[in-house]
């Protein structure tokens, strides 16, 4: 783990864990993130340890979410905890039949939302109550990004099936889906809805569900795409970039970004 100056790229301090790690969010008490050997980290900004918990014999290689004092995360056994931010302690613990490789998110009332490989979109209330659990046709390595439809609080996500759905949070009703080819990432929601796909393509979507762009790459994607002055940007795993003009007018939207936020927390704009 490294903090790094984002003005001059100097090293401010690094932590080892002994063990690969993956996604990190951050909030103003503090960094968080799992490992590969099961162990979640919280840390100070200085980089001090300010708790660790064994929370899984399997990888952890979500973000994790946050809300208030607690914590949302999931690991590759299928296993989805809620914990105390301050202390590490145990709140409720689910367990779904896939593995869970991206991160919950939590709308303003603190309701959760968490995808699984075993084709599953999940809610929680706060206490850990499942208020609905909702089937696709594929399993999912995507997050749910939220935002309104119709006056109405709605999760959107990519499945492995190749298709977009999007969710009333209230029930789980599927209120639309649309055919865009495989997605192992989050779509994040402007005035449309973008995701890049796993057969390279970048896809915009209206908010009514249908096809507003297709633009075809050679290179495949694991990337969430970025909006910034005037741009898309999209990035691949072969350590390459792409920025293409956009010229639509962006709307205020309680999701602009991957996750919500720059911090990565999963956590919606107040509504």
């Amino acid at each position: 783990m490294w903090s790094i100056n984002e003005e001059d790229g100097k090293v401010l301090w690094k932590f080892s864990t002994g063990v690969s790690n993956y996604m990190v969010s951050c909030d103003e008490s503090g960094i968080y993130f799992g490992t590969f050997s099961g162990e979640f980290y919280s840390l100070s900004k200085e980089g001090k340890i300010i708790w660790s918990k064994k929370l899984s014999s399997a990888r952890i290689v979500s973000y994790p979410a946050i809300y208030d004092n607690k914590i949302a995360i999931g690991s590759e056994d299928g296993k989805f905890f809620v914990i105390d931010k301050r202390d590490g302690k145990t709140i409720f613990e689910f367990q779904t039949y896939g593995p869970i490789r991206e991160g919950a998110v939590f709308d303003y009332e603190g309701n959760i939302y968490i995808a699984s490989y075993d084709q599953k979109v999940y809610s929680f209330t706060p206490d850990g109550k499942l208020r609905w659990s909702v089937k696709t046709e594929g399993g999912m390595y995507s997050a749910c990004s939220l935002w309104y439809y119709k006056n109405n609080l709605v999760c959107t996500i990519g499945s492995k099936d190749g298709n977009i759905y999007t969710i009333n949070t209230k029930d789980g009703e599927i209120l639309w889906k649309i055919a865009v080819g495989p997605v192992s990432i989050g779509a994040i929601v402007g005035n449309f809805i973008w995701v890049a796909t796993d057969d390279n393509r970048l896809v915009s979507l209206t908010q009514f569900g249908k096809i507003y762009l297709i633009k075809e790459f050679e290179e495949i994607y694991y990337s969430s795409p970025a909006i910034f002055d005037g741009r898309i940007v999209v990035g691949n795993d072969e350590d390459k970039i792409f920025s293409i003009p956009y010229s639509e007018k962006l709307l205020d939207s309680p999701w602009p970004v991957y996750r919500g936020n720059l911090q990565r927390t999963g956590k919606i704009k107040v509504k």
